[in-house]
């Protein structure tokens, strides 16, 4: 009796650890596949990412083109008028310390 019950126990234990292993098993068989498919997903999430990067920067560039552009010609135009004022004045200046050495 006592020898069935260990035979019965042991065939049990056995069956458990076959059980287990068939399951490592599979799960190892089934791991290249699911990183496989990791990859192509990370793939395809990195190829959308980068196709919207052109249009993306595209647009950051045009902004800065516009703002680039009415910088460039405010700043132009008061250069412009800086130095025509400061050319009148110094000419004003020239004209009278003419006049005034007659």
């Amino acid at each position: 009796m006592v020898v069935m019950v260990h035979d019965h126990s042991t065939k049990k234990l056995l069956q458990d650890k076959r059980s287990q292993r068939m399951e490592e098993s599979n799960s190892l068989e089934k791991l290249p596949d699911e990183l496989s498919e990791a990859v192509n997903t990370l793939s395809l999430l990195l190829s959308r990412k980068e196709e919207r990067k052109p249009d993306y920067w595209t647009k950051v560039a045009k902004k800065l083109d516009i703002i680039f552009f009415f910088v460039y010609i405010t700043v132009s135009a008061v250069f412009l008028v800086v130095i025509f004022s400061v050319w009148i004045n110094a000419k004003d200046e020239y004209d009278r310390d003419m006049i005034s050495h007659l």
